[in-house]
């Protein structure tokens, strides 16, 4: 279905006399309140009102005062405009709501699933949250991730925050872990292809890797929960399974 140009005006903002006028301004490149009266046989009253509308929003400019005369802004200059307005509104209204979104729905329901960078960026949050203990067990460890992570362990441990970590026995040889041995107990063990954060007995983060690639944080999936029976069902199995034997 081929769109009217008129209607893709409107999607950048302006009502549909606006895009009528705006289109015949651009078409005939000048004109005063008269002559785009006549030719769209609008009043004088309503075209003053929409000039006036079209001058604010920026897409024409006023050249003469005597006769008032109009051209229009550059037509790329406009979109290029509203393309750095919507990309900088969007950031903006996703960097404000987003938080408040989740928050909501995390009192909605008892689960929430995460992809990506947000499963990083929530993994921050809880591990900043912690007040008492964290339990990590993992069988991947993007490096990416990792980097944003492990800075955070030393301020915590000096907060008294307990850290344990179980990791997969295939990162003994790569010694990834070597460099948390002063800020956790770090044992290893067999462990599936899955990840799991305990933080105070309160919150759990499972995850897994989406695909085959588990060398980028992109390909992150986690489910998030406050269930306390999961919980404290998960920091039971957590707690038998936990028999470190430390990074050396």
């Amino acid at each position: 279905m081929v769109r009217s140009l008129e209607s893709m005006l409107e999607d950048l903002g302006l009502d549909p006399d606006e895009a009528t006028v705006y289109k015949l301004l651009v078409s005939v490149g000048s004109g005063t309140v008269g002559k785009l009266s006549a030719m769209t046989r609008y009043s004088r009253t309503k075209v003053y009102a929409i000039m006036g509308k079209l001058t604010s929003k920026g897409w024409i400019k006023s050249i003469s005062d005597k006769p008032k005369t109009y051209v229009p802004v550059d037509p790329e200059k406009v979109v290029q405009r509203k393309k750095e307005s919507m990309n900088a509104s969007s950031e903006g209204v996703l960097d404000k709501l987003s938080p408040l979104y989740e928050n909501s729905m995390m009192h909605l329901s008892e689960i929430v699933t995460y992809r990506g960078d947000k499963v990083i960026k929530k993994v921050m949050e809880m591990i900043e949250g912690a007040r008492k203990e964290i339990n990590i067990v993992t069988a991947f460890l993007p490096p990416d991730a990792f980097k944003q992570i492990a800075p955070k362990f030393k301020k915590l441990k000096n907060q008294g925050v307990k850290i344990n970590i179980i990791a997969s026995n295939r990162f003994r040889e790569q010694k990834l872990l070597t460099t948390l041995q002063n800020e956790a107990t770090v044992g290893f063990a067999s462990i599936p292809d899955a990840g799991l954060l305990i933080v105070d007995g309160e919150e759990i983060l499972l995850g897994s890797i989406e695909g085959k690639n588990e060398e980028y944080a992109s390909n992150l999936l986690g489910i998030w929960t406050r269930s306390k029976e999961m919980v404290a069902f998960l920091d039971i199995i957590l707690g038998r399974m936990y028999n470190p034997q430390e990074v050396g």
